[in-house]
């Protein structure tokens, strides 16, 4: 698997998003495969639907592109929802589709962390996931 790590990095820096997060969701949707492809039709390293892509002005299918667009897709969701759970909800829903069903109340009240810890996260304590400040809330 090629290393990502530096993009991910600026990735990270740029979209103020954890880069262990960014990683994450990488290992959980493609398992770092950049060729990936699911039923649904997303592609990539971070599994982006062609919709979504386009919206973000990426090509879902080179994987420097692929990490920027998800970072900026985490920052948004991040923003809006104010809690790593919920803002990975959307993001995770068709791999959480493919073991069974997950009711939303599970994500945030913690079984979230099946999908994002070991090996996909580094073992520190995970205070910045539970604890990220929105700099916009909903109304």
């Amino acid at each position: 698997m090629a290393d990502y790590s530096d993009t991910i990095e600026d990735a990270g820096r740029r979209f103020n998003v954890e880069p262990a997060l960014i990683r994450a969701v990488m290992m959980a949707e493609s398992g770092g495969d950049p060729k990936a492809r699911s039923r649904a039709g997303a592609t990539g390293l971070m599994q982006i639907m062609p919709d979504t892509a386009r919206r973000l002005g990426v090509d879902a299918s080179d994987p420097v592109q692929s990490i920027y667009g998800a970072a900026n897709l985490l920052s948004q969701h991040l923003d809006h929802y104010g809690n790593v759970p919920d803002a990975c909800a959307p993001i995770m829903g068709a791999l959480i589709g493919r073991i069974g069903p997950m009711p939303k109340q599970a994500l945030t009240q913690g079984a979230w962390h099946l999908f994002i810890r070991p090996p996909l996260a580094p073992k520190a304590p995970l205070t910045w996931l539970r604890n990220r400040k929105s700099r916009s809330r909903p109304a």
